[in-house]
């Protein structure tokens, strides 16, 4: 499953955002990937998300796959606008 979302934060994509996704990540079993700019940020790594440089305005692409997707997918964007 595939969405988008724009980053509405000021902050854009920072280390205690990336931080929190990665910890909300942890609850699932499905692989969820963050792509922006034609680059894949693992939601493993804290590091990964915030090289993506994503910045407050910037459009992120969300892929889920696995056996929760529809949990993820359902979940995850809502979890997304209190983040970002």
């Amino acid at each position: 499953m595939k969405f988008s979302y724009k980053i509405k934060s000021e902050n854009g994509l920072h280390g205690r955002a990336a931080a929190r996704i990665v910890d909300k990540c942890k609850e699932y079993s499905s692989v969820i990937s963050i792509i922006y700019n034609g680059r894949i940020g693992e939601t493993d790594s804290i590091i990964s998300l915030t090289a993506l440089q994503a910045r407050q305005g910037n459009t992120l692409n969300i892929i889920i796959d696995g056996d929760d997707e529809v949990l993820v997918y359902n979940n995850f964007k809502n979890f997304l606008v209190e983040t970002l």
